[in-house]
């Protein structure tokens, strides 16, 4: 991957050891004869911004991405090429994750290569020149394409109550609504449930893994919806145009904190609390069937 390929070279002008996994088993000539080891794009990243400080994780004004974000929706897409995962996928979707990659490659060779202005890189700088002029041209094609799929599903958005970012295409473009499942228009995913689909929000949007969550004492982000019973009430939505929800109850009052994925429930941060018996979330105190067992009691 191209991606992958730029940011060792960034990594390697702080010294060629940082490209490895285990840079304490470095080893020149190994690495050049391609047995070595080296870090993945997630690595590279996590380097050169404690190492080389670069402002990765800083949010793309024209994507409202982190540039580090961007790194991982490629390597997902690349994951799922890797494996054939594409049956039934929209060419448009995909088109869209790819401008996601354009656009930081754009934006890193612009910023960490555009400006070696050695003459001893002169045969460097125009190929990042002619690289740059490629992507761009690309980009614009992809971009225009992409608008116009969104122009045509303009009605049909305005039709839910909220609109997520989808796990698949990246778009926001995942409807959530009263009393249906949510949905993608943009990618129309096949065969996907609203089980997969939120889990697939935790992990590929939140970025939640349920191992490092529950492995650090945490709580899994999904719950049993108040209102259709099913276990997909993500905790920790971020709508399109919300803040994200604050950690803190009564600050962003007005944001939606909980969405289900099954039927459209949706509730702000202070709409729901645990159930004082059963610890379910719900509306009240003490949830509707621990209430019952009370009064049966």
């Amino acid at each position: 991957m191209s991606v992958e390929v730029l940011l060792k070279a960034r990594l390697s002008r702080e010294h060629w050891t940082l490209i490895l996994k285990d840079v304490n088993k470095a080893d020149a000539r190994a690495l050049m004869n391609g047995e070595s080891l080296t870090v993945t794009p997630s690595d590279a990243v996590e380097r050169l911004v404690r190492i080389s400080q670069l402002p990765l994780k800083e949010t793309d004004s024209r994507t409202n991405k982190s540039h580090a974000g961007q790194v991982d929706e490629l390597v997902r897409l690349r994951n799922r090429a890797a494996h054939f995962n594409f049956e039934g996928a929209d060419p448009v979707s995909i088109r869209g994750t790819l401008a996601v990659g354009l656009n930081f490659v754009l934006w890193f060779l612009d910023q960490e290569f555009r400006s070696q202005g050695q003459a001893e890189f002169s045969g460097v700088r125009q190929m990042v020149e002619e690289l740059i002029e490629d992507a761009a041209r690309e980009l614009g094609g992809i971009e225009e394409l992409v608008r116009e799929r969104l122009a045509s599903l303009a009605d049909e958005l305005a039709e839910a109550d909220i609109l997520l970012e989808c796990p698949r295409c990246t778009q926001f473009t995942l409807m959530i609504g009263e009393g249906v499942e949510a949905r993608c228009p943009f990618c129309r995913a096949p065969g996907a449930n609203a089980e997969d689909i939120a889990g697939n929000y935790l992990e590929e949007i939140l970025g939640l893994s349920a191992y490092e969550v529950i492995k650090n004492g945490g709580d899994w982000p999904l719950h049993d919806c108040p209102n259709c019973g099913a276990e997909t009430l993500v905790e920790g939505i971020q709508p399109e145009g919300q803040q994200v929800a604050a950690e803190v109850p009564h600050e962003g009052e007005s944001d939606y904190r909980w969405g289900c994925f099954a039927c459209g429930y949706l509730a702000r941060v202070d709409d729901l609390m645990r159930c004082d018996r059963c610890g379910r979330l719900n509306e009240h105190p003490t949830c509707p069937d621990c209430f019952a067992n009370l009064l049966a009691d």
